[in-house]
């Protein structure tokens, strides 16, 4: 009886909106669902409510086909594949996968997205390294446990920006599977503005990335705050109330119909 009451008023308020001179707007989708987001850090974040607002804030190098589990380029322009030569499989069962970066496209703050963010972006949360934490994924394709001594140089050699082709990012894994694409298309991998995590205090790129290796999710740079290159701006936020999200007019790929997303958090399901 006590959910049903406080959903009715859930309902209720939303109806409500119309007497406080809050017009309907066919363009905005309200959503009710349990459970407040932890954190807004692609390094950090492994539950759902917050993989739910960076799936939609971020990009990766590929994605989930929205209607299946087919795995689709992202701001990658190709899925790296044997057929179309971007993917290359050797004889000790390594791979080498080689991402071309779409061009174009820009950051919720007018910064243009560039090769070296995507590096940035997976060593950046990949030596972070949180406890309990996703990035235990990422470092599994290098048959590695996690963030140590001799990290930085590993990845280094491992994820870089190609000599021949300076728009083509490779990563070479330690194996190959499919599930290497699925990895990469997690809310763990989203790529970010180098410069603008640098400048909300994050790893700057130097040697002594072990000052922000396993920190408190509150301590995390991009704790309570986003820039990436999705479709959809994250215009307002609170753990507990829920969030909002505003279209993206400067995305690179096509709009959605709906220009705002409001989500109430409820929790007595």
């Amino acid at each position: 009886m006590k959910r049903a009451f406080l959903l009715m008023l859930v309902v209720g308020a939303l109806a409500g909106l119309s007497l406080m001179g809050v017009a309907y707007d066919p363009e905005t989708f309200v959503n009710v669902t349990a459970a407040g987001y932890v954190t807004l850090d692609p390094s950090e974040a492994y539950d759902t409510a917050s993989g739910a607002i960076l799936d939609h804030v971020y990009e990766r190098l590929v994605e989930y086909n929205p209607i299946n589990t087919e795995v689709v380029p992202g701001l990658s322009t190709v899925v790296p594949t044997v057929e179309n030569g971007y993917l290359v499989l050797h004889e000790d069962g390594t791979a080498t996968f080689r991402f071309p970066i779409k061009q174009g496209v820009k950051f919720q703050n007018g910064a243009d997205l560039t090769p070296s963010d995507v590096v940035y972006s997976f060593k950046r949360n990949m030596l972070a390294d949180p406890y309990y934490g996703p990035q235990w994924m990422p470092w599994s394709i290098f048959n590695q446990g996690g963030a140590g001594e001799g990290s930085l140089e590993y990845l280094n050699e491992h994820i870089f920006i190609d000599p021949a082709d300076p728009n083509v990012v490779v990563i070479e894994a330690e194996l190959y599977a499919d599930y290497v694409l699925q990895i990469l298309a997690g809310s763990w991998c989203s790529i970010m503005d180098e410069d603008y995590v640098i400048s909300m205090g994050g790893w700057d790129g130097g040697d002594n990335w072990m000052d922000w290796n396993q920190l408190p999710e509150e301590e995390a740079a991009l704790y309570d705050d986003t820039n990436g290159t999705g479709t959809w701006i994250l215009d307002s936020k609170d753990p507990v109330l829920g969030f909002s999200l505003q279209r993206f007019e400067g995305y690179h790929g096509d709009l959605p119909i709906l220009k705002r997303v409001e989500v109430l958090y409820f929790d007595e399901w």
